[in-house]
């Protein structure tokens, strides 16, 4: 195998721009100095030594032949990147969305996973995926109790390979879900539901989502014996990043995920996961910090879309001056799951060491209740039933003031009931802070799982600034989602133009 140089015009040898084939697969935790490396020509740099522990030179070299079947070329990051220039491979990082969108076809490595294991962790997976939740033992094979304990174990498995512990994995999952799959001998496995067709990792993911569903539901209505295993299997899938649906687009859902993923380097937790959010870093000093840049990340995060910028939930208690600030000790709730960039940001966020300044429409939470309950009733036909609004606090607030109503700890009957203790949080708000201060930055508009178009803001409380009492200052509590539809004749409020900082 040789590695080609790219010269001027996208030229390989003497193929202009050729098609080519992309690996996802993880290695750079086991990288030493001495050892078998693949056996590869036409490079200026040292191929890396890997532990034969992770995975071998044999292994290795059938997977490249296994994607030689589909392509001439293909592209390997250590046969590729120049692995001893720190420039090049900067701007390599930053190639990362183009590099992989522009493949022929992506391979996915479970390095440490035979073709018989895959095949065995992938029969459970698809059964359940398709049966579990109407807990049909008859097109399951077994009983509920036997298939939990199954597909459990298959998960454990599965989610113990190397690739599902990596950030860089992460991120490269998220460019190309149609990856194909390959075992520890680089073998494509095909799917049991689809004769002809190999599973990819997209329908991987559908059954990580079918799976935790069917498991949520069992935890909520099933028999009291298939609760706890119920819970674990959806736990399994919520800590390996999954939680989400599939067609599922904040990026803000991945870097949530990136604090339970491993690099190498300190400073890859934040460049092994900006490319799906399509912004570029440049090469860092010695002297920076991952603390300096992950600010400097949320910073051109906010520039880029205030609503993209706050669409998260603190998990917890932020530094002083960084309410606004997203770190990897943040989620994702179900309503906060899509963001488009064709939608609209209202307001501007400037961030700085000292905190952001914003600049947008606002209005009191008391004014924007009132709209709500108005759209509500007296309804005329279903009316209340169909009007659905949100209020998400950062989840430390709950543990700074234990009395107010938690949203995600009663299992809800449907979305109309979530909606109602939503509207009870709301209402607590005021007494709780002791102030009618709160006020709601609108963020801009967007879609949601159940709201076609919706007004997303920011949850703020206000307070007069100690330094320049004639001021104020504010502090970020959550985010509200709202439907944009009138109803009752109701329209949305007289927004107030205000400027501010959120410490």
């Amino acid at each position: 195998m040789t590695s080609l140089e790219r010269r001027k015009g996208n030229r390989y040898g003497d193929t202009k721009e050729p098609d080519y084939g992309i690996l996802t697969y993880t290695w750079g935790r086991w990288e030493q100095q001495d050892g078998p490396r693949v056996r590869i020509t036409g490079t200026t740099w040292r191929i890396p030594a890997i532990s034969t522990e992770h995975f071998s030179i044999e292994s290795f070299e059938n997977v490249i032949e296994q994607m030689g079947k589909d392509s001439q070329y293909v592209w390997i990051d250590v046969a590729c990147i120049d692995q001893e220039d720190e420039v090049v491979k900067m701007e390599e990082v930053n190639n990362q969305v183009a590099i992989f969108a522009n493949a022929q076809r992506v391979y996915v490595w479970f390095s440490r996973l035979s073709t018989a294991t895959l095949q065995n962790v992938f029969d459970d997976m698809f059964t359940c995926s398709a049966h579990l939740q109407r807990q049909d033992e008859t097109a399951l094979g077994k009983s509920v109790k036997m298939a939990l304990n199954d597909v459990h174990r298959s998960l454990t498995v599965l989610l113990n390979d190397p690739w599902f512990s990596s950030l860089w994995t992460l991120q490269e999952g998220t460019l190309r879900g149609d990856a194909l799959i390959l075992s520890r001998e680089g073998s494509l496995l095909p799917h049991p539901d689809n004769l002809g067709q190999n599973i990819f990792l997209g329908a991987l993911l559908r059954a990580f989502w079918h799976i935790r569903s069917a498991s949520l539901w069992i935890f909520r209505h099933g028999a009291t014996a298939h609760k706890p295993i119920a819970l674990q299997i959806a736990n399994l899938i919520r800590e390996a990043g999954y939680e989400h649906p599939p067609f599922a687009r904040n990026p803000n859902i991945q870097y949530g995920a990136a604090h339970c993923r491993k690099t190498s380097r300190p400073l890859d937790r934040i460049f092994a996961i900006m490319s799906i959010y399509g912004i570029r870093m440049v090469l860092p000093t010695e002297t920076i910090t991952l603390n300096d840049l992950e600010h400097e990340f949320a910073m051109k995060m906010n520039q880029l879309s205030p609503r993209l910028g706050q669409m998260f939930i603190h998990t917890e208690k932020p530094q002083n001056n960084e309410t606004w600030k997203i770190t990897q000790r943040s989620r994702v709730t179900a309503e906060l799951a899509f963001w488009s960039n064709q939608h609209l940001d209202s307001c501007s966020i400037s961030a700085s060491s000292l905190g952001a300044d914003f600049e947008g429409p606002s209005c009191t939470l008391e004014i924007l209740l009132a709209v709500w309950k108005a759209r509500m009733g007296p309804p005329p036909g279903d009316n209340n039933k169909y009007y659905l609004c949100h209020v998400r606090l950062d989840d430390y607030i709950y543990d700074e003031n234990p009395h107010l109503p938690r949203v995600d700890i009663v299992p809800k009957v449907d979305a109309w009931e979530e909606r109602d203790r939503f509207l009870q949080l709301a209402e607590a708000l005021p007494s709780t802070f002791h102030t009618n201060e709160i006020i709601i930055l609108k963020l801009g508009e967007q879609r949601t799982a159940l709201i076609s178009k919706a007004g997303i803001g920011l949850v703020l409380l206000r307070a007069k600034c100690t330094v320049q009492p004639e001021s104020f200052v504010y502090r970020r509590l959550g985010l509200c989602q709202w439907a944009l539809a009138v109803r009752n004749g109701v329209q949305d409020p007289t927004w107030q133009h205000i400027r501010g900082t959120i410490y």
